[in-house]
């Protein structure tokens, strides 16, 4: 027979803030006085635990979501995690501001999470913990991104802040494990990329706890049928992360370096086409009209052609110039292009250029870590899947200096013709012209020729697939998110390098040399590029995940309750891990004759280990569910409550009658 001490903590309410939604999640901070808090309306709030401040909100909107499943504090306390089910995504928000710095997509709603700190130590990762990162020294900082761009992250725009050491936090590996609806698992390293996909789980799980020492994964999961549900507690095995946890670590800091930087590359690329406007089309739907309309068989080619040499405009062109374009439309186009075209050079040089760089050397380096066969061949790591990565990054430094070229050559083409149609509507008006805008060079006269016998081609199949016959403005097409050709490719004919690789074909299929794709897309050959990198980087997930074995299946009880109508901010069944006895504790409570018995179930994290009194029972004469429709009401309250814990009893170490 067990009898516990009958000196119990005090309890004493210290105050009551009332709220104007309801609460379904709420979780203390591991490290500060502060509190996490999600309500009914989606909405993530933040607030001092004693004085109950609110500190920030952060609102529901479309692209995160509304539907709040669970929270969860990275044990340093610096980040917060929240799942979303209507939007499946994980959002990870600042501590210090209610921002997103990184959110990422899952394949089934999240109904648990649980951050954990690995407390393993050995000789090896405490070198690695001191050795400082040699990307640090070896690559420049990635330059801030501009803010004036509304999807501009703000972790990548503050000026001193080192984006991707914020992100990781501390050196020593954290892991992010999620469990949903049908056997979902998925564990994260430092919150960012998935090194595990556990299977042969079935149900759904309503608590989960991966070890400090990881050496298991407790999960327990309930599966409904009939109107009752079965609940079950599951012990795993990972002895694959523990045995190789400096190579794990390692990786792991790899893939999310590898993971914020698609992030940082895809946020420049947002910023280019946010840069791109589209008053550049205007030239492209002005001259598809004026062929629509004119009554003479002239081209329009011809009729700019005359205007060049001849100095005088056909009745037509210039009800075009004068009326449609206008002098003054003709100045504002000339500026937005040279305006755009010169914001998306920089982004492409100073950010694109920079992070496509960081990117192939982490690759690089996660190369010759995958050749390291004893090391990182049990992991999934595979050298050929990172090589076709690495091939893939380089093609899109391709695509990205071809965009730098076209837009160099674009700028200058588009400053010579817009200087001559400017002088020319000029005097079509009547108007001054100053002596300086009046010189026109051999060489400005050709670079205008070369402009109209490029661009001002009627292309009638053109107009059948874009609803217009010209395409003036190149850059636009490199941005675009399509998979269809590019309208104008680059012109690689008199190219003596490209001639030369066409006629090879050794070189034509040397590893040497990137891949080229001259009719594609800029977005196109990104995508290609996450999609490839995504493809050798979940192989370690596979691998890591179908290692994780099922040690232990313990049926806990049948329960008729529906988790609907039992909501309640301290959800039963309950899962922690002791760090310092290296032990899982599992709370749940059982209905037997109407009276609820409490259970406190122990397992040892080393599944060869056993546990004495492993598992305790408390009963309680009345011990009821509250259901939703019997506590809602107009307002809520959150009751802060102080207890006095200076001499505390252990009640999970009864003692013996």
């Amino acid at each position: 027979m067990l009898r516990f001490p009958t000196c119990f903590p005090s309890f004493r309410v210290v105050g009551e803030k009332q709220l104007p939604q309801e609460i379904i999640f709420l979780v203390w901070s591991p490290k500060r006085d502060l509190i996490a808090l999600a309500n009914t309306a989606g909405e993530v709030l933040l607030h001092r635990l004693a004085s109950f401040h609110r500190v920030w909100s952060f609102p529901p909107n479309e692209n995160t979501g509304k539907e709040v499943t669970c929270l969860a504090w990275r044990p340093d306390g610096k980040l917060l995690a929240f799942a979303l089910a209507d939007t499946k995504k994980i959002v990870l928000c600042d501590v210090e501001k209610p921002e997103s710095l990184h959110s990422f997509s899952v394949e089934a709603p999240v109904s648990c999470m649980h951050w954990m700190e690995v407390t393993a130590e050995s000789s090896v990762l405490t070198s690695f913990y001191n050795a400082e990162d040699e990307s640090n020294l070896l690559l420049p900082k990635l330059p801030t991104l501009p803010k004036n761009y509304s999807n501009t992250s703000k972790i990548f725009s503050e000026e001193n802040s080192d984006e991707i050491i914020k992100l990781l936090g501390d050196v020593r590996l954290n892991i992010l494990v999620l469990g949903g609806s049908s056997g979902f698992i998925e564990l994260y390293a430092y919150g960012m990329f998935k090194i595990a996909r556990v299977t042969g789980i079935v149900g759904t799980c309503l608590a989960l706890c991966l070890s400090s020492d990881l050496k298991s994964l407790s999960v327990v999961t309930e599966v409904s049928a009939g109107g009752a549900s079965e609940v079950s507690y599951f012990q795993l095995e990972t002895n694959l992360l523990y045995s190789f946890l400096p190579e794990v670590t390692r990786m792991a800091r790899k893939f999310t370096h590898i993971s914020a930087l698609l992030q940082y590359i895809n946020l420049s690329l947002t910023c280019m086409c946010e840069a791109w406007e589209e008053i550049l089309m205007q030239m492209d739907s002005r001259l598809t009209k004026f062929v629509q309309e004119k009554s003479t068989t002239t081209s329009v080619q011809d009729e700019f052609m005359h205007l060049l040499l001849w100095g005088k405009a056909s009745a037509e062109l210039q009800t075009l110039l004068m009326n449609q374009l206008t002098v003054k439309g003709l100045k504002k186009l000339g500026q937005s292009i040279e305006s755009s075209y010169s914001s998306i050079q920089k982004l492409v040089i100073s950010h694109l250029q920079s992070g496509s760089e960081s990117l192939l050397y982490h690759l690089s380096e996660l190369k010759g870590m995958a050749s390291w066969k004893q090391k990182y061949e049990p992991l999934g790591l595979d050298a050929t899947g990172i090589e076709d990565a690495i091939t893939a990054v380089g093609s899109f430094i391709l695509k990205a200096n071809e965009l730098l070229q076209v837009i160099d050559s674009s700028m200058k083409n588009f400053k010579a013709f817009f200087r001559w149609l400017y002088v020319a509507m000029l005097r079509m008006t009547e108007d001054h012209v100053l002596p300086e805008l009046n010189k026109m060079t051999q060489k400005d006269i050709t670079f205008v020729a070369e402009f109209l016998t490029e661009h001002f081609n009627e292309a009638p199949d053109l107009y059948n697939r874009k609803g217009k016959y010209f395409n003036v403005e190149k850059v636009g097409q490199y941005l675009k998110d399509e998979d269809d050709d590019l309208v104008s490719p680059p012109n690689t004919e008199g190219n003596q390098w490209y001639d030369f690789l066409q006629n090879s074909n050794h070189l034509k299929e040397s590893p040497l040399l990137f891949p080229y794709y001259p009719r594609k897309s800029l977005h196109f050959v990104k995508r290609r590029m996450e999609n490839i990198i995504d493809l050798c980087l979940q192989k370690p997930a596979d691998v890591i995940g179908k290692s994780m074995n099922q040690a232990i299946c313990i049926p806990l009880y049948r329960d008729a309750r529906s988790q609907e109508c039992t909501r309640r901010l301290f959800k039963f069944p309950f899962l922690w891990n002791n760090k310092t006895s290296n032990l899982h504790y599992l709370l749940f409570t059982i209905l037997e004759d109407s009276l609820y018995k409490m259970c406190i179930l122990r397992r040892h994290t080393d599944i060869s280990r056993s546990v004495s009194n492993g598992l305790i029972a408390i009963k309680f004469g009345s011990f009821t569910y509250a259901t939703t429709e019997k506590v809602r009401r107009s307002t809520f309250s959150v009751v802060p409550i102080i207890c006095d814990v200076t001499e505390r009893p252990s009640l999970l170490a009864p003692t013996a009658a």
